[in-house]
């Protein structure tokens, strides 16, 4: 779990940065008492997925996409635009409603039919819990 910092820390960070000049990750920046040493980069966390929770998020990914393929062509493309699933852009009602020519409304039911035959196929066919995609 990631640590929290709270902003006392924060700037004791900042101030360190700039009284040093900093030219490495692993130049040491601290030796206390409660702790041996730390370097700057113990210091700061890696956004980006790790190698297993990459392949982890790319097979639930596939799954999903495997899934939403089984929907009819109108509400896998309502499902796939409506979350993102190809571009990472999420569309709201109204942008999609727009799209087909349609009310607000009638994509709000469509989506919500395609949710309930998604939770039918994750559920019954693939028997996964939702919670697993």
């Amino acid at each position: 779990m990631a640590k929290t910092w709270t902003e006392q820390e924060v700037n004791k960070i900042l101030e360190l940065m700039r009284t040093l000049d900093v030219d490495s990750l692993n130049r040491q920046i601290c030796n206390t008492a409660e702790t041996d040493t730390c370097e700057l980069g113990d210091m700061l966390e890696d956004p980006r997925p790790g190698p297993q929770e990459q392949a982890e998020l790319t097979d639930r990914t596939n799954l999903l996409l495997k899934i939403v393929s089984e929907l009819d062509p109108r509400e896998r493309m309502i499902i796939t635009l409506r979350y993102g699933l190809k571009d990472g852009k999420f569309r709201t009602l109204e942008e999609l409603a727009a799209m087909y020519n349609v009310t607000r409304e009638r994509i709000r039911q469509a989506e919500q039919l395609a949710l309930k035959r998604l939770r039918w196929l994750v559920q019954c066919k693939y028997k996964l819990k939702m919670e697993d995609l």
